[in-house]
């Protein structure tokens, strides 16, 4: 009878350890299917594009886009050159809202082929009144300011 039940204590720690290793596995695996990756995009753009509070315009559109297929999206306020720098390094894993043909200066960014609003760029002036733009080549003459960081062409 010792010795029977010896061999069952035995089978028993086998089978609890067998058994806790199994729930272990199956939470471990089951919780890494379920939880969300966040992505860290860079942005160059504040209120009400984008805000720190993540309520922004694009930090809604995009955040409902990446939720739909798996992913939460968390963005990051910085000036122009360091965010797409950064992006570009892969200190983040992207840039949001940027111009077309960038990915041939910066290579290690993939160009996503989905608009999600229209910008325009804008001149300001204070001393010429009736200056008219007309093209890029109409401010060849003048002196302009743009900041920095930023990708116009």
């Amino acid at each position: 009878m010792f010795i029977n039940h010896k061999v069952n204590s035995i089978v028993w720690v086998k089978n609890t350890v067998l058994n806790l290793l199994l729930v272990s596995i199956t939470l471990f695996f089951s919780s890494s299917v379920f939880s969300q990756e966040t992505l860290i995009f860079n942005t160059v753009f504040t209120s009400p594009i984008s805000k720190t509070d993540q309520t922004g315009f694009a930090d809604r559109v995009l955040a409902e886009a990446f939720k739909r297929v798996g992913y939460k999206l968390e963005t990051v306020q910085l000036p122009g050159e360091r965010a797409i720098f950064n992006a570009n390094r892969g200190l983040a894993d992207g840039d949001l809202l940027r111009i077309s043909g960038l990915e041939k200066k910066y290579p290690n960014l993939i160009k996503v082929p989905e608009k999600v609003m229209d910008l325009d760029m804008v001149l300001f002036t204070k001393n010429k009144r009736d200056f008219k733009v007309k093209g890029w080549s109409s401010l060849t003459t003048e002196s302009i300011t743009i900041i920095r960081g930023t990708k116009v062409f």
